[in-house]
């Protein structure tokens, strides 16, 4: 093997390991538990409920549902709730449940999947919710309404 050959691979192996390591260095800062639990979230239920308050008109809490549960819904078998954890990532919850549901084929026929989402005030403000939606404050998930 000439020396320019070997030269070319030592060259083309150091720029291997430098862009492998660009894709696999930590950041300099990582993320505390803190950051990462009460960064918001990238995306909001669509689906609005209102739950009543007394003496003031009602709060909106955010849920993914997979029927139009507007309208009757006679071959309904059962309801699935899914629940998020701390991130508040219902999204990602709500796709795995309707994937298991597609897989599970026949069996996952007549099934509602309902997916709450427990918002932290932070989510509400960034995504500049209406004034009663629901959101908490910190991991004990006291509930308030943040304006």
């Amino acid at each position: 093997m000439s020396q320019s050959h070997q030269l070319r691979r030592a060259c083309f192996a150091v720029s291997v390991l430098a862009v492998a390591a660009a894709f696999t260095t930590a950041p300099a800062h990582p993320e505390t538990m803190e950051q990462r639990y009460t960064k918001p979230v990238k995306v909001v239920a669509p689906t609005m409920i209102e739950v009543p308050i007394a003496g003031d008109a009602p709060a909106l809490f955010p849920i993914y549902v997979s029927e139009d549960w507007s309208r009757p819904m006679p071959d309904l078998r059962r309801a699935v709730l899914v629940f998020h954890g701390l991130t508040r990532n219902a999204d990602a919850y709500f796709e795995g449940a309707l994937a298991a549901r597609t897989k599970a084929g026949s069996t996952g026929a007549g099934v509602l999947i309902i997916s709450p989402q427990f918002l932290a005030v932070e989510d509400v403000e960034a995504h500049h919710l209406p004034a009663r939606t629901l959101g908490s404050i910190g991991t004990a998930g006291r509930v308030v309404r943040p304006h």
